[in-house]
């Protein structure tokens, strides 16, 4: 359960900006042992991770 809430305060942080506190909680994912029960979570704290390091490129039509 708390894999999954890091996972998710994780995910509110770095939607308002709080790019740090994102990377901090996602990290804190990954140090959960190695177990079958945390597999999901270590993936996806992975892909949070990568995508804070290579944002998407966002396209604007405003001129």
């Amino acid at each position: 359960m708390a894999a999954s809430c890091s996972l998710r305060a994780g995910q509110a942080a770095a939607q308002v900006g709080h790019i740090e506190m994102a990377r901090s909680l996602f990290e804190s994912v990954l140090e959960y042992r190695p177990q079958a029960e945390y597999a999901y979570y270590s993936l996806q704290a992975k892909a949070a991770l990568l995508n804070l390091d290579n944002p998407a490129i966002t396209v604007s039509l405003h001129h």
